[in-house]
């Protein structure tokens, strides 16, 4: 085959801002034929980001998978063209009542929900079935409810230099605290830590923390995360 991987084009400015400029390549023939359910089965935990539009088709097959007797718990960061469809459209609602944690920023979450505040997004997601919501506001940091509290986590100090790969360090920070059965508190703290150290180097693999330096971190924790109540 003459095709490509997918790859990205990347425009980044002193403020550590970006701009990216993505070709699916070969991703997009990612479809329920070419994936492999039987092994994802397996798993203790699926995380299901960014999906080209040809790929919604596996979604069919996650379902049946979440749907089974001791079944993978799932992290969902909805892409561009779940967004787009809305946490109704689909099989988005299904697949949010087998979702134990969903990671979308403040603009994604208030147009997935058709919501204008993060609480009410939050809100409505919890009601959808979804176990965790994680809601990321950028310098604002990071809310967090499970349904019986509201919490809060700051961001941690520092200068960004890329924020290229930010919002999947930290769900992939925060999904890691609780696979290894941390609280939601200290899951929020994993994911903020990560995302921190990855702003702070070009690219969006650089500066992703081991699962050692992860350890070594939490055990003096750099910020508190907030219990809050809902307004």
């Amino acid at each position: 085959s003459r095709e490509t991987t997918s790859f990205s084009i990347i425009l980044s400015v002193e403020s550590g801002e970006r701009v990216i400029l993505y070709e699916p390549g070969t991703n997009a023939h990612l479809h329920d034929v070419t994936f492999d359910r039987s092994k994802a089965a397996t798993m203790d935990w699926i995380y299901l980001n960014h999906i080209h539009e040809s790929t919604e088709v596996i979604e069919d097959d996650l379902l049946q998978i979440l749907s089974e007797k001791d079944h993978p718990k799932l992290t969902w960061n909805p892409g561009g063209k779940q967004i787009a469809i809305g946490m109704r459209g689909g099989k988005h609602a299904e697949l949010l009542t087998h979702t134990d944690f969903l990671l979308l920023n403040k603009g994604e979450a208030l147009a997935f929900t058709k919501t204008k505040t993060v609480e009410d997004a939050l809100r409505r997601l919890l009601d959808a079935g979804v176990h965790v919501v994680c809601i990321t506001d950028g310098k604002n940091g990071a809310l967090s409810s499970d349904g019986t509290s509201l919490l809060h986590c700051p961001i941690l100090p520092g200068i960004p230099v890329d924020t290229t790969g930010a919002g999947d360090a930290f769900g992939t920070g925060a999904t890691w605290a609780l696979i290894q059965g941390l609280p939601l508190q200290t899951a929020l703290i994993a994911g903020t830590m990560n995302s921190n150290s990855v702003i702070g180097a070009v690219g969006a693999e650089a500066g992703l923390l081991t699962d050692k330096d992860m350890a070594s971190r939490l055990a003096s924790p750099p910020v508190t995360v907030d219990v809050l109540s809902f307004p």
